[in-house]
C-alpha cells in the first residue's frame, strides 16, 4: 500500500491558530510512523506552497526540531491564493506530480473548506487526493469541532483581566466608566460565548460579579440597543461591553453612543491567535485526537477518494464525509452560525 500511495503533502490553509504548529506536527509524525506514505511534505504559507518550490519541505527530524521551537505559527498562511484559476491550478499539480504527492491533506478555516471543496474534482482528474482533515479556527465552524478557540480563549480572558484592572477600577468625573472589548471573529458568536463563559465564572478585575455589570452585544442574536444606552448610562457599577466582530455596535460608534460616560475600548485580534498558550495539558489532548483521527485518515485513503474527516463536538469520535462536507455547511454569502444550547443559553442572560 505504501508504494501505491505514493508521497503526501501537509498544508495549514486557514488564519493562524496556536494548536495549529503542534495538531500539524503531531499528525505527520503519526502518519510517518504508520509508514502509510514513502515520503511526506509540508507546505508553509498555505496555499501558496503549491505555487512555490522553496515553500514545501520534506518532514524530517531536524524540521521537527524547528517547529517545535516556533511561536504556535511557523507553517504560516496566505489569503488571496485561487486554485480554481486554471493557470494556477496547473501550476500546483505540476509541483505535486514532481515530487510524487498523490495525497494533499489539509487543515484550516471555513475558507479553506471551500478551497479544497472547489479544487478536488480538478486535482483528483491528475491522480491526486484532496481531504479537508481538520478545521482549525478560533472563530468557530458548522459541523463538527475545531481547533484553536481554547487558545484563543485563553489569551482573550488574560487581556480582558488586565485591560479591565486599568478601566473597571477607575472613575471619571466621580462615575465609573465602559469598559468596551471587541472580539475578534467574523460573524461568529463562539469566542464572545466562550469568553463569557469565563469571565462570569469567576472575578473581573477584582471585583464579584454582584459589583459589575456586564453586557454581551452578538453578531448573530437579537438585542435592543436603547435598552442598552439606558441601563449603561443609569448604571452605578463599572461596565463591561463584550462585543463580537460583526455586531451592529462597531467600535467607530461606541463614543458617541455613550456619551454621557467615559468609554475606554480595546480590540483583541491578531494577539489571540498564535499566542503560544498550548500547554502541555493541551499537547496530550491533541495527541489524543490525533490517535482517532489516524484510523479514520487510513480509512479515507483507501477508497481513493477525496474526503473530510469530521470529529464530533465532544472529540468522541471521527467519521469519513464527502470532499464538501464543511463547504456546504459553511458557504461564503448566507452561513448561519449557531451555538451549542448552553452556551446560546448563557449568552442571552447578558443580552441587553
Amino acid at each position: 500500500m505504501k508504494k501505491e500511495n505514493g508521497n503526501c503533502l501537509f498544508l495549514y490553509g486557514g488564519g493562524l491558530v496556536d494548536s495549529a504548529n503542534c495538531f500539524l506536527r503531531t499528525i505527520m509524525d503519526e502518519v510517518k510512523k504508520k509508514n502509510i506514505f514513502n515520503h511526506i511534505y509540508v507546505g508553509r504559507y498555505s496555499f501558496e506552497a503549491l505555487l512555490e518550490k522553496r515553500f514545501i519541505m520534506e518532514w524530517t527530524p531536524e524540521l521537527k526540531a524547528t517547529v517545535e521551537q516556533a511561536h504556535g505559527g511557523y507553517f504560516g498562511t496566505c489569503r488571496g491564493v485561487d486554485l480554481t484559476k486554471p493557470e494556477l491550478q496547473a501550476n500546483a499539480i505540476e509541483q505535486c506530480k514532481a515530487r510524487n504527492i498523490k495525497w494533499v491533506f489539509v487543515a484550516g478555516g471555513d475558507g479553506s473548506s471551500r478551497q479544497v471543496a472547489e479544487i478536488a474534482e480538478g486535482f483528483k482528474e491528475k491522480g491526486i487526493m484532496m481531504s479537508f482533515i481538520m478545521p482549525c479556527t478560533v472563530d468557530g465552524i458548522e459541523g463538527g469541532a475545531a481547533l484553536g478557540i481554547d487558545m484563543a480563549v485563553k489569551t482573550y480572558v488574560g487581556l480582558i483581566n488586565n485591560f479591565a484592572n486599568a478601566t473597571l477600577c477607575t472613575r471619571d468625573n466621580m462615575k465609573f466608566s465602559v469598559s468596551a472589548i471587541v472580539l475578534q471573529g467574523r460573524n461568529r458568536d463562539d469566542l464572545l460565548a466562550y469568553v463569557l463563559k469565563k469571565i462570569v465564572s469567576g472575578p473581573v478585575a477584582g471585583l464579584d460579579q454582584q459589583f459589575i455589570d456586564i453586557f454581551a452585544i452578538p453578531a448573530n442574536y437579537e438585542w435592543d440597543k436603547e435598552r442598552l444606552v439606558k441601563k449603561v448610562e443609569s448604571s452605578e457599577r463599572p461596565v463591561l461591553l463584550l462585543i463580537s466582530e460583526g455586531a451592529t455596535l462597531p467600535k467607530t460608534e461606541l463614543h458617541e453612543t455613550f456619551s454621557k460616560k467615559k468609554v475606554r475600548i480595546y480590540s483583541v485580534g491578531h494577539l489571540a491567535q498564535v499566542n503560544g498558550s498550548t500547554t502541555q495539558e493541551d499537547i496530550e489532548g491533541i495527541k489524543k485526537l490525533v490517535e482517532r483521527l489516524i484510523p479514520a485518515l487510513e480509512n479515507g485513503i483507501t477508497k481513493d477518494e477525496p474526503f473530510s474527516l469530521v470529529v464530533e463536538h465532544d472529540f468522541s469520535s471521527v467519521r469519513v464525509e464527502k470532499i464538501d462536507y464543511y463547504a456546504k455547511l459553511n458557504p461564503r454569502e448566507g452561513q448561519h452560525p449557531t451555538l451549542k444550547p448552553s452556551l446560546e443559553t448563557l449568552l442571552k442572560m447578558y443580552l441587553p
